[in-house]
């Protein structure tokens, strides 16, 4: 059986994910997933609804 994990945030994890999301469109590359959210699957939803909307 698989276990699955939330990930765990800290001060310097929300810092680089902001990070992350402003090179979103470089070289055409674009990141989404919980880890760019709250670490849950609403945030992944919410990143790739982002990232969907640069893309259009």
């Amino acid at each position: 059986m698989l276990k699955y994990r939330t990930p765990l945030h800290n001060v310097e994890s929300f810092a680089y994910r902001n990070e992350v999301i402003k090179t979103n469109g470089e070289h055409q590359t674009y990141y989404a997933g919980a880890y760019l959210g709250d670490g849950l699957h609403e945030g992944a939803a919410l990143s790739a609804f982002s990232v969907a909307g640069l893309i259009r």
